[in-house]
């Protein structure tokens, strides 16, 4: 608590509305990017960061994964589940080969697509860096 506190006394002169700002992250269900997932969460949560924070997941498919999910680390953070997808090139249409992103692009547009956020700047971060 004490390296928190001084965290913030010394940054409190560098605040910014972040309010204007939708923080994004993108990870899959698997154990390990829940741990990061939350702990991005509660990292941002203990600085008092600003701004909404979405975190897109894909591949959810047991009930397990889904329920765990009920337990974020941030008061103001909500869970959006990507729908299976395809890469696809835009003028081809062909699809691309897999590979260990290739879920970010599309869950990044899908979500955005279907929620249109109002904020001034959408942040696309890692929880795992």
């Amino acid at each position: 608590a004490d390296s928190t506190q001084c965290l913030l006394q010394r940054t409190h002169h560098l605040h910014v509305d972040a309010g204007t700002v939708h923080w994004v992250f993108v990870t899959d269900c698997s154990a390990y990017m829940f741990n990061q997932g939350n702990l991005l969460l509660a990292s941002a949560h203990a600085v008092q960061q600003g701004g909404a924070f979405t975190w897109i997941m894909y591949g959810c498919e047991r009930e397990d994964q889904l329920k765990a999910l009920s337990m974020l680390a941030h008061p103001k953070a909500k869970v959006w589940f990507a729908p299976a997808m395809n890469l696809t090139d835009p003028e081809t249409g062909e699809q691309f080969e897999h590979f260990q992103a290739s879920n970010r692009p599309i869950s990044v547009q899908a979500w955005f697509e279907a929620t249109a956020p109002r904020e001034d700047a959408i942040a696309i971060i890692d929880p795992d860096m």
